[in-house]
C-alpha cells in the first residue's frame, strides 16, 4: 500500500502535446513520500519519462504560454549559500524542450498557488507575507530579524487566526503578478496585487486573464461573522484597482477565465443552516456586463473544479453522484448539461485544444488513481485508460467491492461500498467495520490514500462505506 505510486496534479500542455502528472513515491526516510514529475504521451504509445529529480520532491503548478513548467519545490537554490534549515516552497521553470530547471523566485514565506496567462508572458502567484512588510525584500528583512531576535510567538490582532491545519500568522496571503522573461538569467520580479488583506482571508484560488491583464480571486470577509461570504474579485494588474463582482450572498470559489476572456465560471454555495443542506452550482458571469446567472440550476448535486473548453462554449466539471465522483459538461449558450462518465472517481479534468477528447485522473474503489481519456461530449462514456501509464498498472486492493442498496423507513434509497476479503463467504463470515463518514452531504467515492478499506480487509475485516 505504502510502496504504490500516488499521481496528482494532471496538468495539459497548451499544445496539448504533453501530459505531466505528479507521481509521489517512498523516500529512503522511514515514512517520508517524495514527489516527482513525469512525462506522459497523451497517445499512450512512448513510455512516461520522469521529468524532474530531487530530495525535496516537487508539485507542478501550471503550463506558462511558451511551454515551460513551472513546478513548486524546497529544493535549494544551487547559486545560494547552503543553508539546510531553510526550505522554502520556490517557484521553478522548467524548458519545454528539457534541460535544468531555474529558480524564478523564493519568497521566504513560499509560493502559494500560481496562474498563467493563455496568450501573454505572464503569471499570477501567491505568497506570504508578514501583515506591514512592503514588499517581498521587506518580507525577508523582518524574518530575518524576527529570527535573530528569537521570537517564535504568533501575535494576533483579528479574526480568523487558524484555517484548517495552520496558522494564520506571522505571514498572510497575497497575490502578486509577474512578467516571464525568456533570459535563462532572468528571475521574476512580483507586483503585490492585493497588499494586506486585513481581515479579508484569501485562499490559493485565482485565476488570470488570456491577456494577463486581470486577476480573479475569492475573498473571504470576515468582519460580518457570524455570516463570512466568499465574493469574486477581480484586480487589474496594471492599476491595482479592485472590482467586487458578487453581491456578498454566497460562498463564491475556484474562478476561471474562459478562453476568450469574455466570461467566468465560478462555484456558487448557498449558506447552510440546520434545517437545510447549502445548495452549490457553476456560477456564469459576463464580463461585460457584470451579470451573473446560473449556469446548472437543475443540477442536484455539489459541483467542483470547473474548467473550460477553448472554444469558450462549454464547462466541464466534476460532482459526487450515487458514489462515485462523475465528469459533467454543460454547454453556455443553451445551459445543456451531459454527465460524460458516470462510473469511478474523475478529477483533473484536462480539454485539448481541438475540443474532442478530455484527460483526467479516475479512480475506483479497487484501485488508486489513473490517467485516462475520454470524449468532450457523450453521455456515459467509459474511459480508456492510457496504454503506457505510469508502472503500467500500479497496485489495486486485494479486497472484493460490492455495490448495496438498503431501503429507508420512507422508501429512500441509501446506497453503500462494501469490500470483503476474497474469502469471505456464509461459510467463511467476516466481522464488520462500518465507516460512517458517508451521508447526503459526503459520499464514499474512490480509491482514498487516508481511509482505506483495503488495509482492513487485509486484516480478514469486511468494510462499509455508506
Amino acid at each position: 500500500y505504502f510502496a504504490t505510486p500516488r499521481l496528482s496534479g494532471l496538468l495539459l500542455s497548451p499544445d496539448g502535446r504533453r501530459l505531466v502528472v505528479a507521481v509521489s513515491r517512498p523516500g529512503p526516510e522511514a515514512n517520508e513520500m517524495r514527489t516527482a514529475l513525469w512525462q506522459v504521451d497523451p497517445d499512450g504509445t512512448a513510455a512516461p519519462r520522469r521529468l524532474t529529480r530531487s530530495s525535496a520532491g516537487e508539485s507542478a503548478a501550471a503550463f506558462a504560454r511558451d511551454g515551460s513548467l513551472l513546478f513548486t519545490s524546497t529544493r535549494p537554490d544551487p547559486d545560494a549559500k547552503a543553508d539546510p534549515d531553510k526550505k522554502i516552497a520556490a517557484l521553478w521553470s522548467l524548458p519545454p524542450d528539457g534541460g535544468e530547471a531555474r529558480l524564478l523566485l523564493a519568497p521566504e514565506g513560499g509560493i502559494e498557488g500560481v496562474a498563467a496567462a493563455k496568450r501573454a508572458d505572464s503569471i499570477a502567484f501567491g505568497a506570504l507575507l508578514h501583515p506591514n512588510a512592503t514588499s517581498i525584500d521587506d518580507d525577508a528583512k523582518r524574518a530575518k530579524a524576527r529570527k535573530e531576535a528569537g521570537v517564535s510567538a504568533l501575535l494576533f490582532e483579528d479574526y480568523p487566526i487558524r484555517f484548517w491545519d495552520h496558522w494564520l500568522a506571522p505571514r498572510r496571503q497575497r497575490i502578486f503578478s509577474a512578467a516571464v522573461s525568456a533570459d535563462p538569467e532572468a528571475k521574476l520580479e512580483g507586483k503585490d496585487l492585493t497588499g494586506d488583506s486585513g481581515p479579508a482571508f484569501l485562499e490559493p484560488d485565482f485565476d488570470m486573464s488570456p491577456d494577463g491583464g486581470t486577476v480573479v480571486t475569492s475573498w473571504f470577509d470576515w468582519s460580518n461573522l457570524p455570516a463570512t461570504p466568499s465574493d469574486l474579485v477581480t484586480i487589474d494588474v496594471e492599476s491595482g484597482v479592485r472590482h467586487k463582482l458578487t453581491p456578498g450572498d454566497a460562498y463564491y470559489g475556484h474562478p476561471v477565465f474562459s478562453p476568450d476572456g469574455r466570461f467566468l465560471a465560478a462555484l456558487r454555495t448557498t449558506f447552510g443552516s440546520p434545517d437545510s443542506a447549502a445548495a452549490g452550482t457553476v456560477w456564469l458571469m459576463d464580463l461585460a456586463t457584470g451579470k451573473g446567472r446560473d449556469l446548472t440550476p437543475t443540477l442536484d448535486l455539489w459541483p467542483e473544479s470547473p474548467v473550460w473548453a477553448h472554444d469558450s462554449c462549454a464547462v466541464f466539471f466534476t460532482a459526487d453522484r450515487l458514489g462515485w465522483v462523475a465528469a459533467f459538461r454543460v454547454d453556455v449558450p443553451d445551459g445543456r448539461l451531459t454527465c460524460l462518465v458516470s462510473e469511478g472517481a474523475v478529477s483533473n479534468l484536462c480539454p485539448t485544444p481541438d475540443g474532442e477528447t478530455i484527460y483526467a485522473l479516475r479512480a475506483t474503489m479497487a484501485a488508486p488513481a489513473r490517467i485516462v481519456r475520454f470524449a468532450a461530449r457523450g453521455e456515459d462514456q467509459t474511459p480508456v485508460e492510457l496504454a503506457r501509464n505510469i508502472d503500467d498498472g500500479g497496485t489495486a486492493g486485494r479486497g472484493r467491492v460490492e455495490r448495496l442498496t438498503a431501503q429507508a423507513a420512507d422508501g429512500t434509497a441509501v446506497g453503500s461500498w462494501l469490500v470483503m476479503p476474497p474469502d469471505a463467504s456464509p461459510e467463511h463470515p467476516a466481522p464488520l467495520v462500518v465507516f460512517a463518514h458517508g451521508g447526503p452531504i459526503g459520499s464514499w467515492s474512490g480509491w482514498s490514500w487516508r481511509w482505506n478499506p483495503h488495509l482492513l480487509v487485509e486484516r480478514g475485516y469486511a468494510v462499509l462505506m455508506p
